[in-house]
């Protein structure tokens, strides 16, 4: 029965706990060679620290307006 839950999505979920330290040059490195499974999760959600997505946020923002000024250069 298990098992036909997690096919119909109402069984709970498996999760990990992982360091980032650990996931992130792999998922780089999947990004690097366009490795399709990557497309798989695409619209996976994951879940992350406040104060990690506030400095994600402001590295995008800091990011755009460097791009923008060595375009204008």
């Amino acid at each position: 029965m298990r098992e036909l839950d997690l096919i119909a999505g109402t069984g709970p979920r498996r999760t990990r706990t992982v360091p980032l330290k650990t996931i992130v040059p792999l998922l780089i490195d999947a990004q690097e060679r366009n490795s399709t499974w990557l497309e798989d999760f695409a619209e996976d959600t994951v879940v992350i620290d406040a104060d990690l997505h506030e400095v994600l946020l402001a590295y995008r923002s800091v990011r755009r307006h460097g791009d923008g000024q060595r375009k204008a250069a």
